[in-house]
């Protein structure tokens, strides 16, 4: 980190912020064709088509990535569970029966919720039973999950949270 730099974990994390993170932690070979998108300038464009190849982002259906947008936590663990090809075995619905509010997160990504959650990938504070999904993730939520999805991906050290939401 440069001088000047903080890592300012409270704060929330943009779209383009986490394309770059994101496609930095993982070694994973481009699995499809970069997509152009309106709103990127070139540049960031490396980074987030890195991310976009490997799977981790799309964008929206206008054909926009709208990168200074804070990312939600819905959208990190989409990403998360679509770039490295994660799978459940249980039930969705049984899975996220541990949240009180399991009926906000949205259809589309129910099932790669349930599989983060099986697989060990959530964090949230202060209570692991509102997963809010619709919240701007913070820098160290983030930080957290994707070392999360490092240790179901990459063996590394399990680390335990009284935040870390368990099935």
């Amino acid at each position: 980190m440069t001088q000047g730099q903080k890592y300012n974990p409270d704060q929330t994390i943009t779209r383009a912020e986490y394309a770059e993170l994101i496609a930095n932690s993982f070694d994973i070979s481009e699995q499809r064709e970069a997509i152009e998108f309106k709103d990127i300038s070139n540049d960031s464009a490396p980074k987030i088509s890195r991310a976009v190849k490997q799977k981790f982002l799309s964008g929206y259906p206008d054909q926009t990535f709208q990168p200074n947008q804070p990312i939600t936590r819905v959208h990190v663990l989409l990403s998360l569970v679509n770039g490295l090809g994660l799978t459940s075995t249980g039930n969705p619905e049984d899975i996220l029966g541990i949240y009180a509010d399991q009926n906000d997160i949205p259809d589309y990504a129910k099932s790669a919720i349930a599989t983060a959650t099986e697989k060990g990938l959530v964090i949230i504070q202060p209570n692991t039973e509102q997963f809010n999904p619709h919240d701007s993730a913070t820098r160290a939520e983030v930080a957290a999950m994707i070392y999360q999805a490092l240790v179901v991906t990459q063996g590394k050290d399990k680390i335990d949270s009284e935040y870390l939401v368990n099935p």
